[in-house]
């Protein structure tokens, strides 16, 4: 788990989980992408959502959409923020390794996104997986 908290001042919280399951490339990228969630006022942004979703009948799937697409939406700006700052690969890279951590089809479609986006920069299994391939953790990155 990784999170920024908006505030005076910001602060960016990341598990002991993700630290000690991350090279330090990828948590740069963990970190780039929180980071840009503060510089992009995401907060202020799903607040306002919240709000407006606030407006609409408590069980429609309008609700349930705009809610969920503001929230992807966040995500692939920050995405793209971390992605100009550390490098795609890197990005790409940390989101793998963080669904391997953590299942998630966000991530593994946030990663592939990347990959989508930046071929030239994200050929297939361009970096060694921090796991090994019985999914356990490599000794240089526990």
């Amino acid at each position: 788990m990784a999170v920024a908290i908006p505030g005076t001042p910001s602060t960016i919280f990341v598990s002991r989980a993700v630290r000690h399951a991350l090279p330090p490339s990828y948590l740069s990228a963990v970190l780039a992408h929180e980071a840009a969630h503060l510089r992009q006022r995401h907060a202020l942004l799903r607040r306002l959502g919240a709000w407006h979703t606030a407006c609409l009948p408590k069980r429609s799937r309008l609700r349930r959409d705009l809610a969920s697409r503001i929230t992807l939406l966040t995500e692939l700006a920050a995405d793209d923020a971390a992605a100009s700052k550390v490098g795609p690969a890197h990005l790409r890279e940390a989101l793998a390794a963080l669904n391997r951590l953590t299942p998630s089809r966000e991530l593994g479609v946030r990663a592939a996104r990347v990959s989508a986006l930046h071929p030239q920069h994200c050929p297939p299994d361009a970096l060694p997986s921090s796991r090994t391939p019985s999914g356990h953790l490599r000794p240089e990155h526990r």
